[in-house]
């Protein structure tokens, strides 16, 4: 019977052993004191943070919600939750935090700006993606306001509210354009639940648009206009349907 070949382990003697293990004992020892060094050293502190970004959210209140202590250790830094924390302010809509080696933080923020008004109980500002984020200032009211949501329906029935905030939006983006003077010409988007959207100007006027898309009522006010319609004259304009547009002089109502 043949055997298998068998080679043993040959031992080495602890003498020869001896500057291997010494090895590595110096840089266990050398990355123990290196990261007592580090957990020690003042360099690796915070010493200054770095704020940029916001006009409405003070640096107090940014610092303020970050809880950033001077002299903390930047390795004790959670960037995420620092983040999270600032995004509680209710003019930012978001926050990056980073560490900045060797001894600050850095914060990026990004704050909503008010596209429109919206009507409930009082005055709240809503963001260009349909967020309500606060209550409205009330030397910063240059805005068209959105009425006709019952206050109710934020509690009752937010997906309607967020449904007709978002309509709003597409329509106020539709007007801003020349012809009406842009979107700083609209004073009012009003919500009817059984007819639809009404675009009211500075001037009175007030453009019937129903549930149709805005686009598509802009075209035909275009040609309106294209045929000696003058806008300037306060007026309702009915666009609500298919394919007939009435006007009427707001003096003969």
């Amino acid at each position: 019977m043949s055997s298998l070949p068998y080679s043993p382990i040959k031992k080495q003697p602890l003498s020869r052993r001896l500057p291997q293990i010494g090895t590595a004992i110096s840089l266990c020892a050398l990355v123990g004191f290196f990261g007592f060094e580090v957990s020690t050293s003042p360099i690796f502190r915070v010493q200054n943070v770095t704020i940029t970004g916001n006009a409405k959210a003070s640096d107090v209140a940014i610092r303020h919600l970050g809880n950033i202590r001077f002299n903390e250790h930047l390795a004790l830094i959670n960037p995420e939750s620092i983040a999270a924390q600032i995004e509680q302010h209710p003019w930012i809509q978001e926050a990056t935090v980073s560490r900045a080696f060797p001894s600050g933080v850095q914060i990026d923020i990004t704050e909503y700006e008010p596209t429109l008004l919206l009507a409930l109980d009082r005055m709240w500002y809503v963001g260009e993606h349909g967020t309500i984020f606060r209550a409205a200032d009330n030397f910063d009211m240059n805005h068209p306001i959105l009425t006709g949501i019952d206050s109710t329906w934020i509690e009752d029935h937010p997906n309607i509210v967020q449904k007709v905030i978002q309509d709003a939006l597409t329509i106020r983006a539709a007007f801003d354009l020349p012809l009406i003077g842009s979107e700083d010409n609209i004073s009012e988007i009003h919500f009817q639940r059984e007819t639809g959207f009404q675009v009211i100007l500075r001037n009175g006027t007030t453009i019937a648009l129903g549930f149709y898309d805005p686009d598509s009522r802009v075209k035909r006010l275009r040609h309106m206009v294209s045929k000696g319609l003058d806008l300037s004259n306060p007026q309702i304009i009915e666009l609500d349907a298919e394919q007939v547009a009435i006007t009427k002089p707001l003096s003969q109502l």
